[in-house]
């Protein structure tokens, strides 16, 4: 896409910072679970025979993870993903759900995923939220107090609030009813 040259320029950029995003990470995982004191075997609730089973089995997946397998070289959580096959590109393909069920293998990444996949696509709706102020207050209206405009946005709110919806017609009524009570006492003297 970028040409061969550009391109492995930039393959090498993602990877590095790739690296150092998991390092850090990695030492934060590493970090947590030292301060909680327990690994994920003591965590597991099961049987007293699948428990030793269980135990096996996490200390065998951690020499794996240190020796990189059969080969005896190390390598990280992150080159194991890595080195694994691509998914087919599908159209029912969940990412967050391929997450979760492979959170086990890749514990470190998993959290990577977690909070990058959480980030929001568009900043569209924050920055609606935080220019709402602005669209109360304009030149007109610059000399409302804080506590009435934040009534106003409240207002808004609840007035476009979906689950109890406004009734125009009866709203104005109860509101014409509600005046008559505050008439000038003037002129509801004269009359």
């Amino acid at each position: 896409m970028y040409g061969n040259h550009q391109g492995k320029y930039l393959y090498t950029c993602l990877m590095e910072d790739m690296t150092e995003l998991f390092n850090d990470y990695d030492v934060l995982y590493k970090k947590e679970l030292a301060m909680s004191g327990h690994n994920s075997v003591s965590l597991e609730i099961v049987s007293q025979s699948s428990q030793a089973n269980s135990v096996l089995k996490e200390r065998y997946l951690q020499q794996m993870m240190k020796t990189g397998g059969v080969s005896g070289s190390k390598k990280s959580e992150l080159d194991l993903y890595l080195s694994e096959a691509v998914v087919a590109n599908d159209l029912k393909f969940d990412i967050l759900k391929w997450w979760k069920f492979n959170s086990e293998r890749f514990p470190v990444l998993s959290r990577m995923a977690r909070d990058i996949l959480a980030v929001p696509v568009s900043t569209v709706a924050s920055e609606s939220a935080f220019s709402t102020g602005g669209r109360v207050l304009d030149d007109f209206r610059s000399c409302l107090t804080p506590k009435i405009v934040e009534a106003l946005i409240c207002t808004q709110d609840w007035l476009r609030d979906p689950s109890k919806p406004v009734s125009v017609e009866e709203t104005l009524e109860e509101l014409e009813k509600f005046e008559e009570g505050f008439q000038d006492p003037a002129n509801a003297m004269n009359d």
